[in-house]
């Protein structure tokens, strides 16, 4: 995949879909909740970035990633789509990196506005305005300064807001 295909399908499909959190949370008195999460995590793998403990931040990131991602996996032996999704990631990194944009863009992202469409249709306006401005806002910066995504610090921050976007679905949606 092209690194401008990439870029704009990692800015403008799969980073928004994450604020669809916000819409639960509203919806169910979970925004303190959704910003205790965030806080959390995101301060946890600041500190641990400081602490140069690279290993333990992608560790916890398969972990959650694998947590997350087996909800795609329509094998109904939990063991075995726990398996099958941790194999699926180790592809992902150390084999074919292309292939987690291709799973993200056509099977993740759309599953999840699916599953989730029971919230974001009770509230379509702030659900379009949400995604659009985030898409936007994305983008922009992807557009823009998508370099410094390579920043060992910057991409900590992104994997501490991945996995708190995972932590809550797995809490408080799922």
């Amino acid at each position: 995949i092209s690194y401008k295909l990439v870029k704009y399908i990692t800015t403008g499909i799969i980073a928004p879909h994450g604020v669809t959190d916000l819409i639960h949370a509203k919806q169910n008195n979970n925004i303190s909740k959704l910003l205790q999460i965030y806080t959390y995590t995101n301060s946890s793998f600041i500190i641990l970035n400081s602490l140069h403990q690279e290993i333990l931040i992608n560790i916890l990131f398969v972990i959650g990633s694998t947590i997350h991602f087996q909800n795609d996996i329509p094998i109904k032996n939990t063991n075995i789509r726990y398996i099958f999704t941790n194999l699926m990631i180790l592809y992902f990194i150390f084999i074919d990196n292309n292939s987690i944009i291709l799973y993200l863009s056509l099977i993740h992202v759309p599953k999840h506005y699916i599953s989730n469409w029971f919230y974001l249709k009770k509230d379509k306006d702030m659900t379009f305005i949400l995604l659009f401005i985030t898409t936007l806002i994305s983008l922009y910066f992807g557009n823009e300064y998508f370099e410094i995504y390579n920043n060992l610090f910057i991409s900590d921050i992104i994997k501490g807001i991945i996995l708190s976007h995972v932590l809550y679905q797995e809490l408080y949606i799922l």
